[in-house]
């Protein structure tokens, strides 16, 4: 919302990545690294937004908001993290190329962790659709591709507790 109202993106997630290390190096004189406050002296660069931040501010944003929600808990700023969960899944869905990878961060494994996040915390079966999806739509490698964050949607769909579950998928997960 806060990069929305300030035209400064359409509703996806930017900073994939903020580097300056094409205009310089991290060491200050001494040739100590200096903190990010005091590397002023240099171009700093921050990608635009892309699906990829943008469905892991997603799955943060409705894992957050599954914990307020366990624990009747509401933020302090007032933010409403399911809807924001909701606007930027929604925007990363438009705007997903299943092949898109960045290094070696795999673009469904990372919309797999969204829906499954916003599956457990709202129940709408076009979560729970979309994390069947993915989760089909690569090969499962355990040792290769389950591991770590690409394991987050599947850690989440296995603990999710609802009436409405695939309940064979959620064994298979």
């Amino acid at each position: 919302d806060e990069t929305e109202s300030k035209n400064w993106t359409s509703g996806g997630v930017p900073g994939a990545r903020i580097f300056p290390d094409l205009w310089g190096d991290d060491s200050g004189g001494d040739r100590v690294a200096r903190g990010s406050w005091d590397d002023n002296d240099r171009w700093w660069v921050v990608s635009g937004e892309d699906p990829l931040q943008t469905y892991t501010y997603a799955a943060s944003a409705a894992q957050f908001a599954f914990l307020l929600q366990k624990f009747n808990l509401n933020d302090t700023e007032g933010i409403n993290w399911q809807q924001e969960a909701i606007n930027t899944f929604a925007w990363a869905e438009k705007n997903y190329d299943p092949n898109y990878a960045c290094h070696d961060h795999n673009i469904r494994w990372k919309r797999n962790y969204a829906a499954a996040a916003l599956y457990r915390l709202t129940e709408q079966e076009n979560y729970q659709d979309a994390f069947i999806e993915s989760w089909k739509s690569v090969p499962l490698e355990f040792w290769e591709n389950l591991q770590d964050s690409e394991a987050f949607g599947a850690y989440i769909y296995a603990a999710t507790q609802s009436e409405k579950i695939n309940l064979d998928l959620q064994k298979e997960v």
